[in-house]
C-alpha cells in the first residue's frame, strides 16, 4: 500500500485504526511491529513513529521502548486533553464544564441506584463512612470524596459515565482554587456529610427519584459556592492548585 506523501503520518494513523477495527484487537493485545508497518506501508521509520506518539497521546496504545505498542485500555485521556485545552484558550467556560458535568453526576446515581450491585453498594457506603470520618482532615477527605463519586459511576455499569466524569473532574480540578475548598470544609462540613449521606441512602435502597434529587441539591450547592466566589474572582482567572477540586 502506497501513500501519498502530503498527509503521510495521518494515513499511517488511519491504516493503523483500521487494523485494530479489521483484527478485532482488545485491550492489552499486540499491535503489528514498528518494521511490520514500515514494510506495509512503505513509509519511513519516521514516519511510524510519529503515528505511534500520536495515538499514544490520544490513549489508543501503549507504546514502551524496544516492545511491539498494545492496544490502551479505554481511558480518558483524550478528551481530559481536548477540555483542559478548551478552557486554556479560553473557548469554553469553566461554569460550561459544570454544567456538562452536573448532567452526568445526576444521570449516573439514577443509573447507580437502578444497577448498583451489592458490592458497589457497599463501597459507596464505605467511602461515606470516611468521608463522615475524615471531614476535618482535607487530604483525607478529598481522597475518599474523589472515591465516592467514582463509586457511584462504576454502581452505573457504563464505561461511558465513568470516563467522562473522569476527564470533566480532571479539568475542572485545577481551576478551582484551594480556598473554596477548605473555607466549605470549615464553614459547611454538617452540610456536606448530609448531602453526600441523602446521596448514598437513596442509591443504597434503589431510589431513582431521591437519588436525583440529592445529587442536584448537592451539585447545585457547590455551584453556587463556586458562582459566589467568582463574584470576586473572574472564573477565567481562577488559580490553579494541585490540591484543588470541585468536591460535588
Amino acid at each position: 500500500m502506497k501513500l501519498e506523501k502530503t498527509t503521510l503520518a495521518e494515513q499511517t494513523v488511519n491504516y493503523i485504526l483500521e487494523l485494530i477495527d479489521d483484527n478485532r484487537l482488545g485491550a492489552g493485545m499486540e499491535m503489528p511491529s514498528e518494521m511490520q508497518v514500515i514494510r506495509d506501508l512503505g513509509v519511513s521509520r519516521g514516519v511510524v513513529r510519529e503515528a505511534f506518539k500520536s495515538l499514544e497521546t490520544l490513549g489508543v496504545l501503549q507504546v514502551e521502548s524496544g516492545k511491539r505498542p498494545r492496544v490502551e485500555t479505554f481511558n480518558p485521556k483524550a478528551l481530559r486533553i481536548i477540555f483542559k485545552f478548551a478552557l486554556a484558550t479560553e473557548q469554553i467556560e469553566i461554569t460550561d464544564i459544570l454544567e456538562f458535568r452536573r448532567l452526568i453526576e445526576v444521570a449516573n446515581v439514577v443509573l447507580a441506584a437502578k444497577n448498583g450491585s451489592q458490592e458497589d453498594f457497599t463501597a459507596i457506603r464505605h467511602h461515606m463512612d470516611h468521608i463522615r470520618e475524615d471531614i476535618s482532615n482535607p487530604t483525607l477527605f478529598l481522597e475518599h470524596d474523589v472515591a465516592f463519586h467514582e463509586a457511584l459511576a462504576n454502581a452505573t455499569q457504563s464505561p461511558m459515565h465513568r470516563i467522562i466524569l473522569k476527564a470533566l473532574r480532571s479539568a475542572v480540578e485545577q481551576t478551582i482554587l484551594e480556598g473554596l475548598f477548605e473555607e466549605r470544609l470549615q464553614n459547611k462540613a454538617d452540610q456536606i456529610v448530609e448531602l453526600h449521606q441523602r446521596i448514598t441512602d437513596a442509591v443504597c435502597r434503589r431510589d431513582e427519584a431521591g437519588a436525583l434529587e440529592a445529587m442536584e441539591h448537592h451539585f447545585d450547592s457547590v455551584v453556587g459556592d463556586l458562582l459566589g466566589q467568582s463574584k470576586a474572582t473572574p472564573l477565567s482567572k481562577v488559580g490553579h492548585s494541585d490540591n484543588a477540586g470541585l468536591h460535588s
